[in-house]
This record gives structure tokens, sequence and C-alpha cells, in this order.
């Protein structure tokens, strides 16, 4: 009992350190009860890793993250660095590339991240945060904010998908013949922007025959 109020006690961030579940620790409990020592009730629930020792550890890491904790509140350096800070992956509408690369994130799961929030072109994204959980906050153009056609006594029209055309540098054919466009009208386009190949272009999404969002990749050594 008194183990799984102690596990209870710990915050978040112990327990993601310490993944200990709480029906391991009732398991135990009800083991303890019957009569089975404490040590081969933690081997039976699976825990023996986590609890060789009893409930040595808990209170040790439940110390630690009250201590923690506490330090952390005072310390805005310590904060950060156990936490993290939250990155700008898009800033006015322009992806910062190096922010990309220094958390791995590759332009297939900034495009998934932001069509789980309903955001199908990143055109319409002003700020993108990525935050220290994972999770990605966006800001959108003032124009491009959520209303309902009732609000305008309008009737609404679906719109297509915008699609990534190029990726990095490589051009994504299957997405060009979904958009029933040809690779003539991608080399029309990068002509129009005067790039000479689509190895110089960062992302480029359309639909149909009209470009949506274009970033040319970065220069080696430059930084916004």
């Amino acid at each position: 009992t008194l183990s799984l109020l102690l596990w209870k006690g710990m915050g978040r961030r112990m327990k993601k350190w310490f993944p200990v579940e709480e029906k391991q620790l009732r398991l135990i409990n009800k083991l303890a009860q019957s009569g089975t020592p404490p040590r081969y009730a933690a081997f039976l629930a699976g825990m023996i890793p986590v609890l060789p020792n009893g409930l040595i550890p808990l209170l040790v890491l439940l110390i630690c993250e009250v201590a923690i904790s506490k330090l952390a509140l005072k310390s805005i350096r310590l904060r950060s660095f156990l936490s993290g800070t939250p990155s700008v992956i898009i800033e006015n509408g322009v992806i910062n590339q190096t922010e990309m690369r220094k958390n791995r994130l590759s332009l297939d799961e900034l495009d998934e991240a932001l069509r789980k929030k309903e955001i199908l072109n990143v055109a319409d994204v002003r700020y993108a945060l990525l935050e220290t959980d994972g999770t990605l906050s966006t800001i959108l153009y003032s124009g491009k904010q959520p209303l309902t056609a009732e609000q305008f006594g309008a009737q609404a029209s679906d719109e297509a998908i915008p699609l990534p055309v190029i990726v990095d540098g490589r051009v994504v054919s299957n997405n060009l013949k979904k958009l029933h466009s040809s690779r003539e009208w991608l080399d029309r386009e990068l002509k129009r922007r005067k790039v000479r190949s689509e190895k110089d272009v960062y992302i480029m999404t359309a639909y149909g025959d009209k470009c949506v969002f274009f970033a040319l990749k970065e220069k080696p050594g430059s930084s916004k």
C-alpha cells in the first residue's frame, strides 16, 4: 500500500523515467498480503529489475523528483536543461530548415503533424512551434483562420488537397499523377521562378496546375 501511495505521489517526469504501472504495484500488494515475500512478489509482477530492494528506490526517486521540481521552478536554465525549449519550425510562413535538421524532423513528418491539426496547406501557417513534448503548435495567417460558411451566409465548397510534388530536391512523381499534372508543367514552374533544377528546391506543394507553396534549399553555411 505504501509503494502505491509513493508511486501516485511521483510527478510526471519521474513516472516517465520510472515506467511502473499501477496494476503491477497492486499485484505486488496482493501477493504480499497472501504471504509472498516482497522480493518474490516483485519478481512475479515482472518488476524485479525495477524494485530489487523493495521501497528504497521508490523513496529515493520520490525525493529526487520533489527536489528537482522545486529547483526547476526557481531556475530557468535548469528548467530548460531538463525539459528543453520549443523550436520554431515555421516563422512568418518560412520553414526553418536549420531547426528541422536539428530536431531530425522530415518534411513528411511536418506534413503529417499539420494534417492531424486539419491543416492541409503549409502555406496557411504563419508560425509553427515544436513543443518539448513533441507536439506541434500552429498559428495560421489571419485570413486563414477557421470560419464557418454559416457565419457569412455562403455555401461551402470542397477544396482539393495540396500535395508535395518536390520534397528535399526529389520529384514525387506519384503526386504529379494524382494532380493530373505533367513533368513539363513542373519544369515550367521552376523556370518561372528562375530555378535551374528541382535539386535546389526544399519543398513545393500544389494542387491541379497551381503551386501553393514553394521554398528553396538553404545554402550550406547560411543561417536565419
